[in-house]
């Protein structure tokens, strides 16, 4: 099966920059949200890409598992 690559979508720092400029606080407060009332615990793997803002959040607000 011959595959086609997706086009890279942050090509460049003017795109890249115009993403930074979007305010992504509601969907990433929803996600984290989202996760404790599953019930996270402990420790997380972020094999995402971006400026970690996820990752803070859930680091902030989800307890250490023990």
């Amino acid at each position: 099966m011959d595959r086609e690559l997706e086009p890279e979508l942050m090509d460049g720092p003017l795109l890249a920059a115009a993403d930074e400029s979007i305010d992504h606080s509601e969907p990433n407060t929803t996600f984290v949200r989202r996760l404790l009332d599953l019930g996270a615990t402990g420790r997380m793997l972020d094999i995402g890409m971006g400026p970690d803002e996820i990752s803070l959040l859930a680091a902030e607000r989800i307890p250490p598992q023990r």
